[in-house]
């Protein structure tokens, strides 16, 4: 597996090429990642979904503009649409999904990345890059018997929209399954908030675990770096349910901050003792870390 150092390297170039606009450059990294190991899902949440995000931070901190948030987007679509054709799979699940950006919610990085993720699990995709209508999304799931659909929110304030729009899918068929995932649901404090929703995924890693679960698909098996990424995915939801920072999670685990950090992000090798360690201070049975059981 490559170091997480290396990792975080491509993370920067990466992100330094989108914002400058060169595209044969942002190319040119994936596919050096490619070649050094990296595993699609590790390149779509540790660079460009990482990568993306500060991209959005500065455009809120006013240091890029709009124009220039945009092209870095396009750029990073057109990275995923060259992945695309080389991650396609073998097997077919038998499934339907829909994957659309809420109603208002004009961000479709996040719904075009769990749309690969998913079709590159066998899954048959429809995937809306644009905000539809919450009665137009009803009736297009209406027509084509969907199994799942997933619901990407980016921002906060069309949480509302979401929930009407999984209320209006569950009414029309009790058998549909809705899954919300996206970037602002690291800022929902109340999970009650979430209720209406089968299942909810803060990255397409995740998301992709939770379809299978809802549909009653077997888990899938993972590579070491899956399983890392599954366990530090788990261990980041844990801890901000519990409203600690990473360096009290490291406090009361006796670790050091820095390690916590790694292994949120899929890039430290965990020992049963650290494991052990990690649970007892968020309070959880240590099934809940390795999530196993989750999808059992």
């Amino acid at each position: 597996m490559i170091g997480w150092r290396s990792v975080v390297g491509i993370q920067q170039k990466y992100l330094n090429a989108i914002l400058a606009g060169d595209l044969p450059m942002a190319k040119r990294l994936v596919n050096e990642a490619q070649g050094d190991g990296v595993s699609m899902t590790s390149i779509y949440i540790d660079i460009i979904t990482a990568a993306q995000s500060k991209v959005g931070e500065m455009w809120l901190q006013g240091s890029i503009n709009v124009a220039e948030e945009h092209l870095a987007t396009t750029i990073t679509l057109d990275v995923m649409n060259s992945m695309r054709s080389l991650n396609s799979s073998p097997s077919r699940t038998g499934l339907r999904a829909v994957v659309t950006p809420v109603e208002s919610d004009g961000h479709s990085v996040g719904a075009q990345m769990f749309s690969d993720l998913l079709r590159s699990d066998g899954w048959e995709v429809d995937c809306l890059a644009y905000p539809t209508p919450m009665d137009d999304l009803v009736a297009f799931v209406g027509e084509r018997e969907h199994h799942l659909v997933a619901i990407s929110l980016t921002q906060l304030e069309f949480l509302t929209k979401a929930q009407a729009t999984a209320h209006a899918l569950h009414s029309m068929s009790s058998s549909l399954k809705v899954l919300l995932g996206g970037l602002a649901l690291s800022a929902i404090q109340n999970e009650a908030e979430l209720d209406g929703f089968d299942g909810v995924a803060g990255n397409a890693f995740e998301g992709l675990h939770e379809a299978r679960r809802l549909v009653g698909l077997p888990s899938a098996k993972l590579t070491l770096e899956e399983h890392l990424l599954e366990m530090g995915a788990n261990i980041k939801r844990l801890r901000s349910r519990n409203r600690l920072t990473q360096q009290e999670l490291a406090d009361q685990s006796d670790m050091d901050r820095t390690y916590i950090s790694m292994v949120e992000h899929g890039k430290q090798n965990l020992t049963m003792g650290a494991l052990l360690r990690i649970a007892e201070a968020l309070e959880v049975p240590l099934n809940e870390i390795l999530g196993r059981d989750s999808y059992a």
